[in-house]
């Protein structure tokens, strides 16, 4: 067999890819007896009308499980879908249509995610062939979707007879210009210049007072606590006593949690409950008021 001088990869992969989807290689059947693996990959949100390099390595990165399963003899599941409710695809679709999703009804606002997900899918579906994803396209979804929503409302309705749903007012990231809760994920670091503030903290009932430094002093009013390392020795004699928030005048207590950098500021740390992730997280530990 002569071999061409230049190998023409497009066309092999074309011809491949066809071969695929003729003879459905990747297309899970539920009565094949044997062991099923199945493959819960989140779903990209449509988010744009292309996706990126991030998206390529993590799809590859799962392939390469989902190829050796196959060889090993699994029933492969390999769904694949979109995330068309997301506040990423919402931002795509006003800013695409230059449209407010307040200002409009929700049922139109929906209706537009769905056209947007339907034109940018055809996209996506090319990309990820053209990468040789091995999904099940028959098993494709959108999470917005009455049988997709259905599931979630049946699994949310199931966690609730359990007892593992709760609800209680707890502090979160607001986006003043998108009108909806963010959650840590939806953020990104970026470092700026500052610069530390340090405030005093009178002791109840004692002639002494607590210097802390903090590059937030606009949040005193929402302080909670101070916070120490228990390894200082610096504040060992403050465990268990109360301080006077200034200006405001209430009383917090005095805590210890190893969390606390013993070499940033002071050592001591104002604890409040709309702070950053930290503050959060001691707030919620220790059950602050």
């Amino acid at each position: 067999m002569k071999l061409p001088k230049k190998y023409q990869f497009q066309k092999r992969e074309k011809y491949w890819q066809k071969f695929w989807r003729k003879n459905k290689i990747y297309q899970f059947n539920p009565r094949k007896k044997g062991k099923i693996f199945s493959v819960d990959t989140p779903p990209p949100y449509v988010s744009s009308f292309h996706l990126h390099v991030g998206h390529a390595m993590s799809y590859t990165q799962a392939e390469f499980v989902v190829r050796y399963k196959r060889m090993a003899g699994f029933n492969v599941s390999y769904p694949i879908g979109f995330d068309d409710n997301g506040l990423p695809t919402e931002r795509h679709v006003e800013k695409k249509y230059k449209i407010e999703k307040n200002k409009i009804s929700p049922k139109k606002f929906i209706n537009l995610c769905k056209k947007e997900t339907q034109l940018v899918a055809k996209n996506y579906k090319k990309i990820l062939e053209g990468l040789g994803i091995s999904v099940d396209w028959n098993l494709f979804y959108h999470t917005i979707s009455k049988d997709v929503q259905k599931i979630a409302q049946l699994s949310f309705i199931d966690l609730y007879k359990k007892g593992l749903v709760e609800r209680k007012e707890s502090p979160i990231i607001w986006c003043p210009r998108c009108q909806t809760a963010l959650s840590q994920a939806d953020l990104e670091d970026k470092e700026e210049k500052s610069f530390l503030n340090y405030i005093k903290f009178k002791i109840e009932g004692e002639n002494k007072e607590v210097i802390i430094a903090t590059t937030r002093p606009e949040l005193l009013g929402a302080c909670v606590a101070l916070f120490f390392n228990p390894k200082d020795k610096r504040y060992k004699n403050l465990m268990n006593k109360y301080a006077i928030v200034p200006i405001f005048g209430y009383k917090i207590p005095i805590l210890t949690d190893e969390s606390i950098d013993k070499d940033f500021g002071t050592g001591i740390e104002m604890v409040c409950t709309w702070g950053d992730y930290h503050d959060i997280e001691l707030w919620k530990k220790y059950h602050l008021q």
